[in-house]
C-alpha cells in the first residue's frame, strides 16, 4: 500500500515511482558517488520534516553524505573488522530503532573490496534489505555500475524492491527505474530527465540510445557473467606479471594495482 507521508523529498520521483511503500529498500545504481549524493538532501529534510528517525550508517572512504547537522542519527562503522559484527551492529541499530525510520547507505561497494568478496555482499544486502522490510523501513543504498560479478548485482536485485539506474549525460541527471515492485504506469519504466522538480521521460530518441549505449547492458536477474572487483584485480596481477616476464623488467604499474 503506498502511504502518502513516504516520500523521496522529490515529489517528481514520487510521481515517477508511483509513491512509496513502507519496507522500500531503494537501490540506486551509479557510475560515481556524486550522482547518488544529490538525492540525499532532498529525503533527509523529508525524514526530519515529518518526525521520522533518519540513521546514518557511515563506513566508505568517499565524502559523508549526512551528517548530525541535519539531524541524522550517525553511526560510523568499521568493514575491516568482518562481516559478522558489521552486520550485527546494523541489525542493532535497526532493532533499536523499531519500526519506521528512513536509513541512509553509504556506497556498498567498498564491501566487496573490504570482505574480498562480491557473495559476501551480496549475503549482506539479501540478510538486511528483509530486516529492514519487516520493520517499515524506507532505505537508500548504492551501488556501482559495471562493477559487481553477478554473485552481487543478481542477488541485490531479487531482494530489493526498487531498483534505479543512474546516468549523467552532459551535465544532467537522468534515471531509469529498472524495478519497482507493486507499483506501475505506463511510463514508469522509461528514462527520466531531472529537469528542475519533475522527472521526465525523455522523448528524444538520440539522447535516449547515446545514454543506454554507453554502458554495457546487463538485465536484472540475468546471469550473464560479468568479472567481480577481485577477479579484475587477479586478471589485472597477472597480466601484468607476464609482461614483466616477457620484458624482463618490472613495469610501474605492477607497483600499484588499481581496485
Amino acid at each position: 500500500m503506498v502511504t502518502s507521508s513516504l516520500s523521496t523529498g522529490l515529489p517528481g520521483l514520487d510521481r515517477t515511482l508511483k509513491g512509496l511503500m513502507p519496507g522500500d529498500n531503494i537501490v540506486w545504481q551509479v557510475d560515481d558517488i556524486e550522482d547518488y549524493s544529490p538525492f540525499i538532501p532532498p529525503y533527509c529534510r523529508h525524514a526530519v520534516a515529518t518526525g521520522k528517525k533518519l540513521i546514518y550508517f557511515r563506513f566508505a572512504s568517499h565524502r559523508p553524505l549526512v551528517s548530525e547537522a541535519e539531524g541524522a542519527e550517525v553511526h560510523r562503522l568499521h568493514p575491516e573488522d568482518g562481516f559478522e559484527t558489521f552486520i550485527t551492529d546494523i541489525h542493532e541499530v535497526i532493532e533499536r530503532t523499531g519500526r519506521g525510520g528512513y536509513y541512509v547507505f553509504d556506497c556498498l561497494s567498498e564491501l566487496a573490496v573490504e570482505w574480498y568478496s562480491d557473495q559476501m555482499l551480496a549475503n549482506f544486502f539479501m540478510l538486511t534489505c528483509p530486516y529492514l522490510y519487516d520493520v517499515e523501513a524506507i532505505a537508500y543504498f548504492a551501488i556501482r555500475k559495471n562493477y559487481h560479478s553477478f554473485h552481487a548485482t543478481t542477488p541485490i536485485a531479487d531482494t530489493t524492491q526498487v531498483w534505479i539506474d543512474v546516468y549523467r549525460h552532459k551535465g544532467r541527471l537522468y534515471i531509469y527505474p529498472l524495478k519497482v515492485q507493486q507499483r506501475y504506469s505506463p511510463t514508469m519504466y522509461m528514462l527520466h530527465v531531472w529537469d528542475g522538480e519533475e522527472f521526465r521521460p525523455a522523448t528524444e530518441s538520440a539522447t535516449v540510445a547515446e545514454i543506454l549505449t554507453s554502458v554495457p547492458w546487463l538485465k536484472l536477474g540475468a546471469s550473464t557473467f560479468r568479472l567481480g572487483v577481485w577477479h579484475r584485480t587477479f586478471l589485472q596481477a597477472e597480466e601484468l606479471a607476464e609482461t614483466a616476464r616477457r620484458t624482463a623488467r618490472l613495469p610501474p604499474e605492477l607497483s600499484l594495482i588499481h581496485i
